[in-house]
């Protein structure tokens, strides 16, 4: 016989013939758990610590919370994005649209500034310059070889008639014919031809002039080149002592006509020249 005990020698009690003894524990046994639900519940907890315990969980070496996880995957999605070229944040979309733009801003004002100042080039007038060596009045008896009404028609038809009605003397001697010399200067490549020379504004004693015109048909400036033009105003002085007549003629201020650049063969108009007779110039009134 084995000195351990077994299982085998387990006997469980015979319920009909039960001492007074088993029968009392049996009872005690079961009130108890009709009144606690069948669990012991009875405990000694007078030796319990009264220290109060932290009741946040701490994470485990190397174990990660939701937050780390969240903050894991948006630095992940932040440097992926970073890398895939295909991916693109609205932020950096909008900042590639902006430079878009810029560069097609400066490219759209760079070629404006290009066209203003190639149409500048072409277009722009000469440099005009008066020239007082060339510049003076003269006497000449205008109906010498036809009357005053004859004369009126010749005027008409061949100059740019600024005011006839001053034209009201039949008198040779109440009329003279001064010269303004202008040096005019072509900065450009083009040759330009001058056709004629007008009043633009009238000055002091304008309701004296006659008319002003060149007195050559067309005054031609090479590329690169100066050449003096001249133009004759014809001027009534009655009625005008020397500082008005001089300045009846100085407060002028006249404009091309017809001005036109030669771009090899095919001649296209120019912008208008504008000149102001100087001052400096002096016209004498009872130049003979």
């Amino acid at each position: 016989m084995s000195k351990y005990s077994s299982m085998n020698s387990v006997r469980p009690p015979d319920l009909d013939n039960l001492s007074a003894d088993q029968k009392n524990a049996i009872n005690s046994g079961d009130q108890s758990r009709r009144m606690t639900g069948g669990f012991n519940t009875s405990g000694d907890f007078s030796s319990a610590s009264k220290k109060h315990h932290d009741l946040q969980i701490k994470p485990k070496e190397n174990e990660l919370l939701p937050s780390d996880g969240a903050k894991l995957n948006e630095e992940f999605t932040s440097t992926r994005r970073s890398k895939d070229p295909k991916i693109v944040h609205n932020d950096e979309v909008r900042v590639k649209r902006t430079k878009v733009r810029s560069k097609k801003r400066r490219s759209r004002t760079l070629t404006l500034v290009v066209f203003a100042a190639v149409a500048l080039f072409v277009f722009s007038p000469p440099i005009f310059k008066a020239d007082a060596t060339q510049s003076g009045c003269r006497y000449e008896d205008l109906f010498a070889s036809a009357g005053v009404t004859q004369y009126k028609a010749e005027v008409i038809d061949q100059h740019y008639v600024y005011n006839i009605d001053a034209m009201n003397s039949d008198r040779s001697s109440s009329y003279r014919i001064c010269t303004v010399a202008f040096e005019i200067s072509n900065p450009g490549p083009f040759e330009i031809s001058v056709e004629d020379m007008i009043i633009f504004k009238g000055g002091e004693g304008s309701d004296h002039i006659v008319y002003t015109g060149l007195t050559e048909p067309v005054h031609r400036i090479p590329a690169f080149g100066k050449k003096t033009v001249t133009a004759d105003i014809l001027i009534n002085k009655d009625g005008l002592d020397d500082a008005q007549f001089d300045k009846a003629i100085t407060s002028l201020v006249l404009t091309t006509k017809g001005m036109k650049k030669d771009f090899f063969g095919l001649k296209f108009p120019s912008i208008p020249g504008f000149m102001k007779v100087a001052s400096e110039i002096t016209f004498d009134k009872d130049a003979v």
